[in-house]
């Protein structure tokens, strides 16, 4: 049995543009076109579109999490009802 082969359109190519553009990563953009993660990456690799891997994209939104708990009033809660020092 072949497997299926799904060409990408017009539109799912500007899109995957657009959400590398944002900083997206492989598996945001798979699931954002409904496409595997392997699809998306090879794709993105001969449209010379680059991916930010999952780490990274992980590691950027820690960073805003803290930087946004520095900014709270000492005392304020966290969403896990925790206590910020």
């Amino acid at each position: 049995m072949k497997p299926v082969v799904r060409r990408w359109t017009d539109e799912e190519i500007e899109k995957l543009k657009a959400l590398a553009a944002q900083g997206a990563s492989a598996l945001r953009c798979s699931a954002a076109l409904n496409r595997s993660s392997s699809s998306v990456t090879k794709t993105a690799s001969k449209l010379g579109v680059e991916l930010r891997g999952v780490r990274a994209v992980k590691a950027d939104y820690r960073q805003e999490v803290e930087k946004a708990e520095r900014d709270l009033p000492k005392g304020s809660r966290r969403n896990d009802g925790s206590r910020l020092a």
